[in-house]
């Protein structure tokens, strides 16, 4: 049974005090974590009983989320039920939307889905009032209006019912517009929403016992100096990222495993990686981790998920959504420590098991980054059921006793310390920041600068460096430079940060070092031997292997792949897929290869008849 806490209640009181005042909305702002959607439920609930109430979202889980919420909220106040329009699987009828207009209620629908035909055919005046979940995601309508192509696909749900007046619920209510004379930079969403309440700051919430507190680290790899924050693509082309990625994997993997080993623990680990490439390889290197030497990793131990997958050829594909959402069902109920992610936990998620969190990727966006720290906030669920109405001092202690009692943030990337997240450089801060730079590379950023400044941009810092050092190829070879001694040890300087003041102690300055290991795995020796039996290419013992390092180990293992790839399908492996799989003898390639290759596209969620014709005679029939 959801309880209502004290603050959310009080949010949506304070809601409809300003609604009465508001000439196009109400706009509310609360931190990550404090649930925004069960007090969307209750403003939901409250305005149905006057008429028809639309919850919008841009994402389906939301969609859901909001709707079981309210749904729960309504039948236990007697008012109905929530209804869902989304795609094609939740579509309501004709007479559906003649009720709500005649009976009020409640509907959650995504903003994609109520559009085009679809809308047109809803009654304009059926809603008096709409909700807009992650209302940042609104574009404020410019001077020409609806005459704009670019018009936000909210503006038009909004003017279609009669330019009815809106509520937007958000962690992160800001989008800035342009500098003013004074060089300061407004909150445009003022134009989307003329009234807001914010229900107070992260650290109020901690204080008052609502969200777990924080240990925020910057971790920079001092000893080989190794930092994660030149290891961003924007600017510099695919191919060129893979092939340091690629050269330098072995390098930067083991060092980020070494930095998440030492200090994450045991703690369920969120990790926020900056390309779908380096979510898998991190989950990879985890789960190939020798668990005699890191306790808390080791085979099946970690995952990825990601909004899209990359295939053999390196091509774009889709991520199957039945296995992100068994990647996070594991996640949830303890079966994996450490899950890897690109673009899908920023915003919209709920995973209370989350006590630490990594970021290795760089963002300029307050928001993002509130949204990716705000993913470690919440309370285990249970820790605070009958002390809604209690004191700070209770909840505190409650929390402090639970199994998380604080959310640590692993910094690799230096986005914590930067002043602001996203300000702005200086022509002088070019120079400044920059001291290492040639005398050709200063030019041509004094000459970007100047070019910026006459378009009426206002480049960032990091924009011109990027822009600098891709005509100058220092990236690349910086990079290189960066990660070539990375085999040996990894020491980590370790600086403390205080969010509530925004400083960074470097006093508080720590050198952790540790050696990273470059023998093979078990996992590795246990495959090279059963790869060896299969070609018969060598004779190598097990101990053998473990006096070997692990990129020899790794070369023998190619070699042995490459050599099993071309042998004859084996009967078992040629039963399995006809058998479990049911897949027709005509499309089982005829090597051993090509057989692995239709099991792994089945295991990743292809269907048979997606499969191509094989291109030789069977052996097995």
């Amino acid at each position: 049974m959801l309880v209502p806490r004290p603050y959310q209640l009080e949010t949506r009181d304070r809601f409809f005090e300003l609604l009465a005042k508001a000439e196009q909305g109400v706009a509310v702002e609360s931190p990550v974590g404090t649930g925004k959607s069960l007090i969307m439920a209750l403003v939901a609930a409250q305005a149905a009983k006057e008429g028809g109430v639309l919850i919008l979202a841009h994402r389906e889980e939301l969609v859901r989320g909001n709707a079981r919420h309210a749904d729960e909220l309504l039948r236990s106040a007697g008012l109905g039920r929530c209804s869902m329009e989304l795609n094609t699987e939740s579509r309501m009828t004709a007479h559906d939307w003649q009720d709500i207009r005649n009976n009020g209620g409640v509907v959650s629908a995504s903003v994609d889905t109520m559009q085009g035909r679809r809308l047109k055919a809803i009654p304009s005046d059926t809603f008096k009032l709409l909700l807009l979940d992650e209302c940042h995601h609104v574009i404020p309508m410019t001077k020409r209006g609806m005459e704009n192509a670019h018009c936000s696909k909210y503006y038009k749900i909004k003017l279609h019912f009669n330019n009815c007046k809106w509520g937007g619920f958000s962690g992160t209510f800001y989008r800035a517009g342009k500098k003013d004379a004074k060089g300061n930079r407004k909150n445009i969403m003022s134009r989307v929403f003329d009234q807001i309440y914010r229900t107070g700051s992260l650290f109020q919430f901690v204080d008052s016992g609502w969200l777990v507190d924080y240990v925020p680290k910057h971790l920079s790899a001092v000893s080989i100096n190794l930092d994660f924050s030149k290891l961003k693509t924007r600017h510099v082309s695919e191919a060129d990222a893979m092939e340091v990625w690629k050269t330098h994997k072995f390098e930067a993997m083991s060092a980020l495993r070494q930095g998440l080993h030492e200090y994450c623990g045991t703690r369920p680990t969120l990790i926020f990686s900056p390309q779908v490439q380096h979510a898998s390889w991190v989950a990879e290197f985890i789960n190939s981790a020798d668990p005699e030497q890191y306790q808390s990793m080791g085979p099946d131990t970690a995952d990825y998920v990601a909004s899209y997958s990359i295939d053999d050829e390196g091509k774009r594909c889709s991520y199957p959504e039945w296995r992100r959402r068994s990647v996070v069902d594991k996640f949830n109920t303890g079966r994996l420590q450490w899950m890897s992610n690109q673009g899908v936990f920023t915003e919209g998620t709920d995973i209370p098991p989350v006590a630490a969190i990594a970021l290795c990727r760089l963002t300029e966006s307050r928001n993002l980054l509130r949204q990716m720290v705000g993913r470690g906030g919440r309370v285990l669920p249970g820790v605070l059921d009958g002390l809604e109405n209690s004191t700070a001092p209770a909840r505190l202690q409650a929390i402090a006793s639970s199994a998380k009692p604080n959310c640590l943030l692993l910094d690799f990337s230096g986005v914590t310390q930067r002043k602001g997240v996203c300000d702005l450089a200086s022509s002088m801060d070019i120079f400044d920041e920059s001291a290492n730079w040639g005398e050709v590379q200063r030019q041509l950023a004094q000459d970007y600068w100047a070019m910026q400044q006459k378009k009426g941009n206002n480049a960032t810092l990091r924009e011109i460096k990027e822009a600098v050092e891709e005509r100058t190829s220092a990236w690349m070879n910086s990079v290189r430079a960066m990660l070539k001694h990375g085999q040996e040890q990894v020491a980590w300087e370790v600086t403390e940060i205080d969010f509530r003041t925004q400083s960074a102690n470097p006093v508080k300055a720590t050198v952790h070092r540790e050696s990273v290991t470059n023998r093979p795995s078990e996992k590795q020796i246990n495959y090279c031997l059963s790869l060896q039996r299969q070609t018969g290419m060598s004779s190598l013992t097990a101990d053998q292997l473990r006096g070997m390092t692990f990129k020899q180990v790794g070369a023998i293992i190619d070699k042995c792949k490459t050599q099993r790839d071309q042998l004859p399908c084996p009967s078992w492996l040629f039963q399995q897929l006809r058998q479990k799989y049911g897949v027709p003898v005509s499309k089982i390639p005829d090597s051993w290869g090509g057989a692995f290759e239709v099991k792994r596209k089945l295991d990743s969620g292809s269907c048979v008849d997606e499969l191509p014709r094989a291109s030789s005679l069977r052996l097995f029939a």
